[in-house]
């Protein structure tokens, strides 16, 4: 339905913003679509008007740790960090419990370490 939605905004011709891709990303991540969510973020990426935010990477980290792709949510990490877009608590827990799910309990260590030296605790939508 999430996507359903964005297309309808597109075919209107309207620009979608930040916050419905969040919305959709966050809806593809409840249902486990992590292929889908990361063709979103690819889209947003491409287009200049667009800037991601936290939430954006929160959202995708989440659709691949609950589908079992810690290496991608791992990585978004990694782009988030290198977009300049500090993490918040809720990043790091989201990919905390990705890692935690997967069994890779030394990153999951570290990612725990790093919450404490770094993440403060406000997202922005």
């Amino acid at each position: 339905r999430a996507l359903g939605l964005l297309e309808r905004v597109k075919k209107l011709r309207l620009q979608p913003d930040m916050v419905l891709y969040n919305h959709v990303l966050s809806a593809l991540a409840t249902g486990g679509q992590w292929q889908a969510a990361m063709q979103i973020l690819e889209q947003i990426l491409g287009d200049p008007a667009l800037e991601p935010n936290g939430s954006t990477y929160i959202a995708a980290m989440a659709a691949c740790g609950n589908a079992g792709e810690w290496e991608k949510a791992l990585g978004l990490m990694t782009a988030m960090l290198d977009r300049g877009i500090r993490p918040s608590r809720v990043a790091y827990e989201t990919l905390i419990a990705a890692l935690d799910s997967a069994h890779q309990d030394g990153l999951a260590h570290e990612m725990r370490v790093k919450i404490n030296a770094h993440a403060p605790d406000v997202v922005h939508l």
